[in-house]
């Protein structure tokens, strides 16, 4: 799922999560302790992932930062 301040949550669906994750996330995809200077990002945006858990599922929540 990925959350982006002012927008609904977009949800992956699990078909595409691998195919989402090799042509966007990977190269996006920030340390949570990390300082981002987002101006030397791919695109100038990054994401910070957490896992949260529904119903006793995972669920990797990416918050979208631009």
């Amino acid at each position: 799922m990925v959350a982006d301040v002012g927008a609904k949550p977009k949800w992956v669906l699990q078909s595409e999560c691998f195919t989402f994750w090799k042509n966007d996330v990977q190269s996006h995809l920030a340390e949570p302790a990390q300082r981002v200077v987002l101006d030397e990002m791919p695109g100038a945006y990054c994401y910070f992932a957490s896992e949260w858990e529904a119903d006793g599922l995972p669920i990797v929540v990416l918050q979208l930062c631009h």
